[in-house]
């Protein structure tokens, strides 16, 4: 299995297409789970619009990553984000979908998707169970010890890859994010000199 269904950025800001397709198959896990045994299903778009009924029902947990990076991915991942649409999402959350329809263009409709996705977390998750992709990758992975309640190995490979998407993507998506005002959701999460420094 991949650890990342889409290939590396390239620095021609070409638009990636998913090999997952390619590598899928079914993991055999067994008939009887000891019970330390822990499922994680990562599903955004769905899971973020059922939050509030999720939360009293099952341990739910949100990564987020500096807006600069989510961007940057979603604008050279063939995913509807690329477009600024979260089908599943807008489904479950009608005021989401006519929100996302007034938007002008994609990136408009990116950046009202980012903040609602990141509202969505700060409304219905406690900070404990909110995780940054950053410390993430600098804990190698042992942060998501937090998820499995039990200690989890380091993984070396984990590396942010803040510089491999172009530059004048980066500068454009920066200029967008910081436009933003104050009571964005955005700003719960990261501060301003957080977008500005991405490089």
């Amino acid at each position: 299995m991949p650890d990342n269904p889409f290939p590396a950025p390239k620095p021609d800001g070409a638009v990636r297409t998913t090999r997952a397709g390619t590598v899928m198959r079914t993991i055999g896990a067994g008939r009887h789970m000891p019970p330390s045994f822990v499922l994680a299903i990562k599903h955004p778009s769905g899971f973020s619009s059922l939050l509030p009924w999720l939360t009293p029902l099952l341990p739910c947990f949100a990564m987020v990553r500096n807006p600069v990076g989510v961007l940057a991915s979603w604008s050279t991942c063939e995913l509807n984000v690329r477009r600024g649409r979260a089908p599943a999402a807008e489904q479950f959350d009608p005021a989401l979908a006519a929100t996302l329809n007034g938007a002008g263009n994609d990136c408009e409709r990116q950046v009202l998707l980012l903040e609602w996705f990141l509202r969505r977390f700060a409304e219905n998750l406690p900070r404990s169970r909110i995780i940054s992709y950053e410390q993430l990758v600098a804990s190698g992975g042992r942060i998501l010890g937090a998820v499995a309640a039990e200690p989890v190995p380091g993984q070396d490979h984990l590396v942010l890859r803040q510089d491999a998407y172009p530059p004048a993507l980066i500068a454009q998506t920066k200029t967008r994010l910081l436009a933003l005002p104050d009571d964005s959701p955005l700003w719960r999460f990261y501060h301003r000199d957080e977008v500005a420094g991405y490089r």
